[in-house]
């Protein structure tokens, strides 16, 4: 009888487990972690060496969306190359194309467009009609180009990523996954670099209309000149951002973002500290780090603020503030409010912070530790013993009165 009442306990515990993990629970924290979403993934990689910088559940299956078009426009780019396509060349608009829903160009029936129009209303505005016209003259029907583009799939490596249609409206059966959409986003980086400047195209007038971007990355964040965006209800908001900078290329993946908004920030937070990374000549290991690194949006900001929430931690034993308490493991939430080539600056850091926001001088305490950067060192300034909520809130109020602010997970 204990054995059995055990079993159905444990049967209980993993029942509440599971709804625990279901999204309307993780949204219901959704304000104070905007990546709480389970749709929620990321990966950052350098785009020359395909290297993985930063990683955030790189694996998990998630619906493309419209970041699906990134193989259609794959496969189009390979028709160009071999000649199979030309970029003046008139393209039939078939019903199944025109019938395709918003968002679209409002191609009609027996009309036709140029490849090269049909590219330029993917990159901007992601239309579904566009999509599908380049489908069905490349597949002969949409469905035999879903399989050339699984075929394409399995000969670039992306073992995780399957089609079912050109365009990422809602499919059960089509998923991918961060990693794998980061290394499509470099191969067309690699292997079409010619074609690569339509991504940076910011608007596309087309039959008296003109269509605008959807990646504002463009217009709002310094470097980045591709790449695509997307959405269905299944998938949350997503993107796909490629940044130059000094010589440096990342290319970043966002799935899940709960707003665009949000997911925006997610990636100019990521790509801030990758390029901080970049610039001081580290190649850190892959990191697995919590998406609530991530919540703060800190841009802009200088290199040394952002630099610190992704560098792998130093093995030298940490210099700590003279009132600091050590917190116990694992229990406590942190902000990160800078990292300084000098010591003197990280507690002149302190002080301001202390004195802009007077109340986490009572709720915490200031740790400030030592971090190998290249051959220098820094000085990061944390405030520890928050509660994730005090720590969110505490990071909105900083980023008000323009300091930087980083949320770190126990």
């Amino acid at each position: 009888m204990h054995r059995i009442l055990g079993r159905i306990l444990a049967l209980l515990a993993l029942f509440v487990g599971a709804l625990a993990a279901t999204p309307s629970y993780a949204l219901q924290n959704a304000r104070f972690y905007p990546h709480a979403d389970s749709r929620y993934s990321a990966v950052m990689i350098d785009a020359r060496s395909g290297k993985e910088i930063y990683a955030f559940r790189p694996n998990t299956i998630r619906y493309p969306a419209s970041l699906t078009k990134l193989m259609t426009l794959y496969l189009t780019f390979d028709a160009l190359d071999s000649g199979r396509l030309k970029m003046n060349q008139l393209l039939p608009v078939s019903a199944h194309a025109a019938a395709q829903p918003a968002i679209k160009l409002g191609l009609r029936a027996g009309e036709r467009i140029t490849v090269q129009q049909a590219i330029e209303g993917i990159v901007t505005c992601s239309a579904n009609d566009a999509a599908v016209v380049l489908a069905e003259a490349l597949g002969g029907t949409e469905a035999h180009f879903a399989e050339m583009m699984n075929a394409k799939a399995r000969a670039l490596g992306l073992l995780n990523t399957v089609y079912r249609n050109a365009t990422g409206l809602p499919n059960w059966a089509q998923h991918t996954t961060a990693h794998d959409t980061a290394m499509l986003a470099r191969d067309i980086w690699l292997n079409h670099h010619k074609y690569y400047h339509f991504f940076s195209t910011r608007q596309f007038a087309f039959d008296g209309r003109v269509f605008y971007s959807d990646n504002r990355l463009l217009r709002n964040f310094p470097g980045t000149d591709g790449m695509k965006t997307g959405f269905i209800n299944a998938s949350g908001f997503n993107l796909v951002a490629s940044t130059k900078r000094d010589g440096h290329r990342l290319i970043g993946v966002v799935f899940g973002g709960t707003t665009i908004p949000a997911r925006d920030r997610s990636m100019r937070a990521m790509l801030t500290q990758g390029f901080a990374i970049e610039e001081a000549g580290n190649a850190p290991r892959p990191l697995r780090l919590p998406a609530a690194n991530l919540i703060a949006a800190v841009n802009p900001v200088s290199p040394a603020i952002a630099a610190p929430a992704i560098v792998p931690r130093p093995a030298a034993r940490p210099v700590v503030h003279p009132r600091a308490r050590v917190a116990a493991r694992g229990t406590h939430w942190a902000i990160q409010v800078g990292a300084f080539a000098r010591q003197q600056q990280a507690r002149r850091q302190a002080k301001r912070v202390l004195r802009v926001a007077p109340k986490l001088a009572s709720r915490t305490w200031v740790q400030i530790r030592p971090l190998a950067h290249g051959r220098r060192r820094l000085y990061r300034v944390r405030l520890a013993g928050l509660s994730e909520r005090e720590a969110s809130l505490a990071c909105r109020y900083l980023q008000e009165q323009k300091i930087g602010c980083l949320m770190l997970a126990p």
